[in-house]
């Protein structure tokens, strides 16, 4: 049997990370669902386990312990709120992909990104982009290997239908 991918989503019960945490139960994976309000995530893995039975959901309380455990990691609460869980998760997101939905233009959030976590692969996807806008033009990444990662999982998942869903 293959071992399943596990996948942190740090603001699961924000609208983006909800969405995904629903897409990806469906999938091969393992989701660790974290927010460090804590309030949404009990309903949205009851949520998940209603529709998929098999789907295997952990909540946790602890951004650097979903992170340890995470072999990528989706970062999906705002950017202002970034600083003090990157500064819990820095050390163990070594060699990882970290995704970060960006859901308000962020000037320079790429270089910022890589300063802050010099050794992971970083992915940004700018949501406020019209659903118009390419791939290339939403993806920004500093890593090819992070890069090929992450649209494999974005693709496997319809990343683009969840978007337009959620946008709508």
């Amino acid at each position: 049997m293959a071992l399943r991918q596990t996948i942190a989503i740090i603001g699961a019960s924000e609208q983006y990370g909800a969405a995904l945490a629903k897409a990806l139960s469906a999938g091969p994976y393992r989701l660790l669902l974290m927010d460090p309000s804590g309030n949404g995530l009990a309903q949205l893995q009851k949520a998940i386990a209603c529709e998929v039975p098999q789907a295997d959901v952990e909540q946790l309380t602890c951004c650097r312990e979903a992170s340890w455990e995470a072999d990528l990691i989706l970062f999906a609460l705002p950017f202002s709120e970034r600083n003090h869980l990157i500064n819990q998760m820095q050390e163990v997101v070594t060699r990882k992909t970290v995704v970060f939905i960006l859901e308000q233009p962020q000037e320079n959030a790429l270089n910022i990104l890589k300063q802050q976590l010099p050794y992971s692969g970083i992915i940004t996807i700018a949501m406020y982009l019209p659903a118009s806008a390419a791939d290339s033009e939403r993806l920004g990444f500093s890593d090819p290997e992070a890069r090929n990662t992450a649209t494999k999982l974005l693709q496997n998942i319809r990343f683009n239908e969840i978007i337009q869903s959620v946008n709508q």
